[in-house]
């Protein structure tokens, strides 16, 4: 069981993948999450004139409700190569999603140009599917109801987030360490855990979350992401100075590679930082100042 005796103001902001090497293919990208899976743009960074913009998504039937709703939330953003990782590997940050109808989300994958990477397979927690976006990036559809079963309205919902790691045990416990994150659930195998956690200043609070969670989940190898490639990436959102500060100073003290260190964006009058957890998952700091 991975402990984490701090409570904590942070929580899972969003999942950001690429979505392109230019400003069209990024919109393309986000569009493809919205007639897909029905997402709604609840938000836009940057500037066409620059050539460089973000896209944030979330679930929602409409724009108000998506921006009302839950964290995490879905960034789209640059990728300098087009792709986020090494085509066909898993070992990428990657967002997973409950689906109540899997047959029709696939259908909409196949019919927007996405591919099918795996599944439907009938797995513990119900029918499991890989697919990917049209630039690449892997998404998890996991759905209660085996295929060819009755039809339900279809209804899209974040699941949880999956954090890769050769070491599950070592990654989560960074996690724990750094953000104050419990452990909620186990699943896996002994040798090759899958390690839910989330944010709570108990662990009662932490279950109790309604957020998505993390995952750490098991594979072979470690990524190769790097600055100018963008592999798809977490940002943590904090609610206070005092609580970045103490999480940097925990991370410092950790060992953590830090990928670019703490600076203020004016225009959005936001504090970023971005480090590397032991698997080479870039994590982002993201908070107002």
């Amino acid at each position: 069981m991975v402990k984490a005796g701090r409570s904590n103001t942070f929580f899972l902001h969003s999942i950001w993948v690429a979505g392109g090497a230019d400003v069209e293919t990024i919109e393309k990208t986000a569009e493809w999450y919205k007639s897909v899976f029905g997402m709604q743009e609840t938000q836009r960074f940057g500037s066409p004139q620059l050539k460089n913009i973000g896209i944030s998504l979330n679930f929602g039937q409409t724009v108000e409700e998506a921006k009302k709703a839950r964290f995490p939330v879905m960034g789209i953003a640059k990728s300098f190569m087009g792709q986020p990782g090494a085509p066909g590997n898993d070992n990428i940050v990657r967002p997973s999603f409950n689906v109540t109808n899997i047959d029709a989300v696939m259908k909409r994958v196949v019919k927007g140009r996405g591919k099918i990477v795996s599944g439907p397979d009938k797995k513990k927690n119900g029918m499991v599917a890989v697919v990917k976006d049209p630039v690449g990036n892997w998404i998890e559809l996991v759905s209660p109801l085996p295929v060819g079963k009755a039809a339900q309205p279809l209804q899209i919902s974040w699941r949880t987030v999956h954090v890769p790691a050769v070491d599950a045990e070592q990654t989560a416990r960074f996690y724990a360490q750094i953000f104050g994150v419990k452990e909620i659930a186990r699943g896996g195998t002994s040798r090759r855990p899958e390690i839910m956690l989330n944010f709570g200043a108990s662990a009662k609070a932490a279950q109790n979350n309604a957020s998505a969670p993390l995952t750490v989940v098991s594979v072979k190898e470690r990524p190769r992401p790097t600055i100018t490639t963008m592999a798809s990436y977490l940002t943590i959102g904090f609610r206070g100075q005092a609580e970045l500060d103490e999480a940097l100073n925990r991370a410092y003290k950790a060992g953590a590679v830090f990928v670019s260190e703490p600076h203020y964006f004016k225009e959005v009058n936001t504090i970023f930082a971005r480090l590397s957890d032991p698997n080479g998952n870039f994590v982002e700091f993201a908070g107002r100042n």
